[in-house]
């Protein structure tokens, strides 16, 4: 868990120079300042890169047979990918609160939580209930599908605590919206 986090920072780290450093560049040729909403912005774009990059990192693995590498097979044997829902949830809830209760449940949770927050924080269009649902479910299922095809186990479960992710991450939201409203009497 410490190396998933730390390639995690690091990747972060990395993309939001990238990103600062290209918003630093166009801000001094037009002669803008850089805002906190950019900023904001730019760590919301390092958290995307470093989802997908982690999310996408192909395992291969010598306890998989040949035949099991293609995506075909894979589907056919069943190595690796559960279709039932909350089979691996209840399996790990069983263990009790693990390490690997933490990294599986929590973390697939908490990990898209920023972004069911930041989507419709910067970009209000985005504030519909059934669009973040959408979005959820539909991220968590395209990182799940490109995962058969690189080694990577696919979990249905994985995309129901994803997008239960984006969901909360909404919620808190549309909360911190609605109390800013109620704040400044709009």
């Amino acid at each position: 868990m410490a190396s998933f986090i730390l390639q995690l920072l690091c990747i972060l780290l990395v993309a939001l120079l990238i990103y600062c450093g290209c918003l630093a560049l166009y801000n001094r040729r037009t002669g803008a300042r850089m805002t906190a909403r950019q900023v904001f912005i730019g760590l919301f774009v390092a958290y995307t890169v470093a989802i997908i990059l982690l999310a996408l990192q192909p395992r291969f693995t010598s306890d998989l047979p040949a035949s099991a590498q293609t995506a075909a097979a894979r589907l056919r044997s069943g190595a690796n990918i559960n279709l039932i829902p909350f089979r691996s949830i209840a399996q790990f809830a069983s263990g009790g609160i693990d390490t690997a209760f933490l990294i599986n449940i929590v973390g697939n949770v908490l990990l898209f939580v920023p972004l069911g927050f930041c989507l419709p924080f910067f970009w209000p269009r985005w504030r519909r209930f059934t669009k973040m649902l959408l979005v959820g479910a539909g991220f968590s299922f395209t990182i799940e599908f490109i995962q058969l095809f690189i080694n990577r186990s696919v979990d249905i479960d994985d995309l129901i605590l994803n997008t239960a992710g984006v969901l909360l991450g909404y919620a808190v939201c549309m909360l911190a919206c609605a109390l800013q409203a109620k704040k400044t009497g709009a």
